[in-house]
């Protein structure tokens, strides 16, 4: 056990040995491909394969210069809001099984 905590130690300090060094820039953590701890004999070199994903390179154009039109936007009324408010305080109310009438509707909705 000690042993294959000590090998273990070893590769991950391999691992990113391996990554500073040529300044990769990964995603995710890095896998080990086909590799079996037991396999590994005493005072025997081993080799590894190490499976990882590479952050793409993006470079990003000069953004800032494109023009784009601002909308101004929807004007929306006070009574446009009420109106939709109520519409689906109404759409929950029918859907619990509530009876909507006039008097429901003042007492509540308003």
């Amino acid at each position: 056990m000690f042993i294959s905590k000590a090998i273990t130690f070893l590769i991950d300090n391999k691992i990113n040995e391996i990554l500073a060094k040529d300044e990769k820039k990964i995603m995710g953590q890095p896998e080990l491909v086909d590799f079996d701890l037991n396999k590994i004999e005493r005072d025997h070199n081993f080799n590894l394969i190490i499976k990882f994903a590479l952050k793409p390179k993006i470079e990003l154009c000069d953004y800032k210069s494109i023009n784009v039109n601002k909308d101004q936007g929807v004007i929306v009324t006070e009574e446009e809001i009420d109106k939709s408010i109520r519409n689906w305080l109404n759409m929950a109310f029918k859907e619990q099984g509530f009876k909507i009438d006039n008097k429901y509707c003042q007492y509540f909705l308003i």
